[in-house]
């Protein structure tokens, strides 16, 4: 390729050739960035999995134009034979280029790096296509896929970065508005600037098409035209402008989704780790689905055109000059009809920021108290109040959709404001444009002055139906952030309680109470400390002073309501520190609370968990507990499901199955808050 370009240059100097003023300079530049060509795509394949975006897109825009050129060097033949022959080469090698860029680097890549998805070695050209997603189409349609025929997942959509990111920046509750939105878009910015390029393009793609009115003339006069050649230029400018709107419109899409997914992908997990972190009296498990479902899925609606808020005022203002020039001042017309969609739309979307919260508030009351039926089911039908449950859920839902119709109403606005411009934009600027020129008495217009002035209405009321769309949603998106917000950064102080202490004591196994007998360091030590379920609360602990050591046996009494539970979960760190000094030891710790938790799984799995399975050790863990029997006599032993909340098991057999899972973890601190409560004298002698 170099040496092809070095004679170029060379038969551009010869005298003989018609050249340019600018056509050796051209050759001569033409040299070094070929130069400059092979150095960067050596590096490039060296340190890249996928091919370079701009080495190919570098490629195709030459060859383009180099195309241009061969073909007037042909031209002129036979004065310019040798420089064609040679420019022709030189096209060749550089089409065979662009392929050799355009391929992966599978073979670069050593087997230690695992199973990489194929959109990792995707070139731009293979992205704006969707072409590595083929193998995935011809497996399925072959055989049945399963999840391990699925790709993995992109590293761009990790989120455990911005997780960790977001996480040391936020230590504090903010004070602005948005302030959390911002902080998305500021950790997203580079993902959020990569879709700006592809939109920019489409915009230029879209307003290239009224200047095709040209190739209406030629149709209208039969293809006669004095230039030849006319027609394959029509052809390829038709072409270029709409597989160039395609591939636009795939790379914007392609980042938008990307964008757009890890946004749900932080938000979900931050509301999941915020949840892990509240004190679990206090947690409210069916406000974290109500976020997780409801508000993400509104704030992934209203980013889904988060470009729009720009691209759309950019894209009316071309097209209203664009129509001023086609038609004159009656384009004021169309401008009249978009200031009242765009005004209109921007006078409902607060308002439905505001609705919308108040709707999924309503949403909200509604999920959790049908989580709290089914949670006590048998309990209802001991008692025979289905009938009522089912009246109050059925006046909740009643109510969700009373608060759902203002914000409803709205939506319905939004949509009559954007069809109002697009059904009225055209009739109202050709009505006006007629009715001026019969009043000054000027000729019909002409068809291509019509063509082209639909073409650009359509081009001007497609934007103002987006932008007004795109910001409602987007408002309706901001709420849903404030909401988001407000749950994570409330009682932020309870996840590091102030004043206190985690302390990690030296080789601590957290398997054998023998092993740490000899600790002079207390296990959990309070000094003179004050206890409250949040910031706002007052203390229902005071003065509380203790240390428990290793190896040791410690019992909290008092009557019922004295603060014993909320001790223990003060231990687990369940509780704000108000004053005073704690110092737990960094442990595994392990705990049995009055009520046990039982997921929907077999016995087996309730004890387990995600431990390594030991199965003498369950063996034992079942013996002190008193359950050998039962995984026995059972019908599927321990496979047999608890069903939910432990439905098929009595009070005394899910006490048990928890202070199993308790034991089973081997834990250096195990604390059990009344756990003989459901179990009978015998059973409680037994495995006390």
């Amino acid at each position: 390729m170099l040496a092809l370009k070095f004679v170029l240059l060379i038969l551009w100097c010869l005298p003989q050739f018609l050249a340019t003023k600018i056509s050796v300079a051209s050759a001569t530049v033409g040299m070094i960035n070929t130069l400059a060509l092979l150095l960067l795509s050596h590096y490039d394949h060296a340190r890249s999995l996928k091919p370079s975006s701009l080495i190919c897109l570098y490629l195709l825009g030459s060859i383009i134009f180099e195309i241009a050129q061969v073909r007037t060097l042909w031209l002129f033949h036979p004065i310019s034979y040798s420089l064609a022959a040679a420019a022709t080469a030189a096209l060749v090698v550089r089409s065979l280029l662009l392929v050799l860029e355009t391929s992966e680097n599978r073979d670069t890549l050593s087997p230690q790096h695992g199973r990489i998805s194929p959109e990792s070695f995707a070139g731009i050209f293979s992205q704006s296509t969707y072409w590595w997603l083929n193998g995935l189409f011809i497996s399925g349609f072959r055989d049945e896929l399963s999840l391990d025929d699925l790709y993995p997942l992109d590293e761009e959509l990790w989120t455990k970065s911005l997780i960790s990111r977001g996480d040391q920046q936020w230590k504090e509750k903010p004070t602005r508005r948005l302030a959390f939105f911002r902080n998305i878009i500021y950790d997203l910015k580079w993902t959020v600037a990569a879709a700006v390029a592809p939109r920019l393009c489409l915009i230029g793609f879209e307003f290239a098409q009224p200047f095709l009115n040209d190739l209406i003339n030629y149709v209208s006069d039969n293809g006669c035209s004095e230039v030849s050649g006319v027609k394959y230029g029509f052809i390829g400018a038709t072409v270029l402008i709409y597989v160039g709107i395609a591939v636009s419109t795939a790379l914007f899409k392609r980042q938008v989704i990307h964008k757009v997914t890890m946004t749900r992908g932080s938000l979900v997990t931050m509301i999941y780790v915020k949840t892990l972190c509240q004190a679990s009296g206090r947690c409210q498990e069916t406000r974290s689905t109500t976020l997780m479902s409801t508000d993400v899925d509104r704030i992934v609606t209203g980013l889904l055109n988060f470009h729009e808020l720009w691209a759309s005022p950019v894209e009316i203002v071309i097209a209203l000059v664009l129509l001023s020039r086609s038609v004159g001042y009656p384009s004021a017309a169309a401008l009249a009809v978009t200031l009242v969609s765009v005004l209109g739309s921007s006078y409902l979307a607060p308002r439905m920021r505001q609705w919308q919260k108040i709707w999924v508030q309503a949403v909200q009351e509604r999920v959790s108290f049908t989580s709290v039926i089914l949670k006590e089911l048998r309990q209802i039908k001991m008692f025979g109040a289905e009938s009522d449950i089912g009246f109050k859920i059925h006046k909740l839902r009643e109510f969700e959709l009373r608060q759902s119709k203002p914000y409803r109403s709205m939506i319905v606005g939004v949509n009559v404001l954007s069809a109002l411009s697009t059904a009225i934009t055209p009739a109202v600027t050709i009505a006006v444009y007629a009715a001026t020129q019969l009043k000054l008495r000027l000729e019909t217009p002409s068809t291509d002055i019509v063509f082209t002035s639909l073409s650009l209405i359509s081009l001007l009321t497609n934007p103002v139906v987006l932008l007004s769309a795109s910001w409602t949603r987007f408002t309706s998106a901001t709420g849903c952030f404030d909401r988001i917000q407000e749950f994570l950064y409330k009682d932020r102080a309870n996840e590091v309680p102030a004043g206190s202490e985690w302390v990690a004591p030296e080789n601590v196994s957290g398997t054998k109470l023998n092993s740490v007998s000899a600790q002079s360091q207390p296990l959990v030590c309070m000094a003179d400390c004050s206890f409250s379920l949040g910031l706002d609360n007052p203390a229902i602990l005071d003065g509380i002073t203790l240390k428990i050591q290793y190896a040791s046996y410690t019992a909290v009494t008092g009557p019922i309501g004295s603060g014993k539970s909320p001790l223990l979960e003060a231990i687990l760190g369940e509780m704000y520190l108000r004053e005073g000094s704690l110092s737990v030891s960094l442990v595994k710790m392990a705990y049995c609370k009055q009520n046990p938790w039982i997921f929907n799984g077999t016995l087996k799995v309730n004890i387990i968990g995600e431990s390594h399975a030991d199965e003498k050790w369950l063996e034992e863990a079942l013996y002190v507990c008193d359950l050998d029997i039962e995984a026995t006599t059972l019908p599927l032993g321990l496979d047999i499901v608890a069903g939910s909340s432990g439905a098929q098991l009595s009070g005394g057999q899910k006490q048990r199955v928890a202070l199993a899972r308790a034991i089973y973890a081997k834990p250096s601190l195990l604390v059990l808050d009344d756990c003989f409560g459901a179990l009978d004298t015998v059973t409680s002698r037994i495995v006390f």
